[in-house]
């Protein structure tokens, strides 16, 4: 179940599922995922401000034209495109990036950085992520 507004769209409380959202169901529309566990959610689209609160043992794509939070998740893995990253809180995850500034990590531990590792998209190209 998503909630979808004119401002916002929200992804509350999943446990072990795959949830996808394709290219052009988003828009740049925030995102905020909230106390997931061991799920997969893959959003083909860009966003503008994500936000993954509270989150366990879950694999994310993502691409923001913004930024993302990242707050009090455990043992999750991220592949992350965007303008800024914040982490706070979070442990022991892994996080594929791709950020047009220093990412931003507060009171947390285990964290791992990888480059991004999907090649590049019309996403990306829209979100305008890549550099001309």
């Amino acid at each position: 179940l998503y909630f979808h507004d004119k401002e916002c769209i929200s992804c509350p409380s999943r446990n072990a599922e795959i949830i996808t959202k394709p290219y052009g169901s988003i828009a740049g529309l925030p995102f905020k995922i909230i106390g997931c566990s061991e799920s997969q959610i893959d959003i083909q689209d860009y966003t503008d401000q994500v936000t993954i609160d509270e989150c366990l043992d879950s694999n994310f794509a993502l691409v923001s034209n913004g930024s993302v939070f990242i707050r009090s998740c455990k043992d999750c893995n991220f592949t992350i495109a965007a303008k800024q990253l914040r982490v706070r809180d979070c442990s022991n995850c892994t996080i594929n990036l791709y950020v047009k500034t220093e990412p931003v990590i507060e009171t947390s531990i285990g964290l791992k950085f990888a480059p991004f590792n999907v090649e590049p998209s019309k996403v990306l190209k829209e979100a305008n992520l890549l550099d001309e």
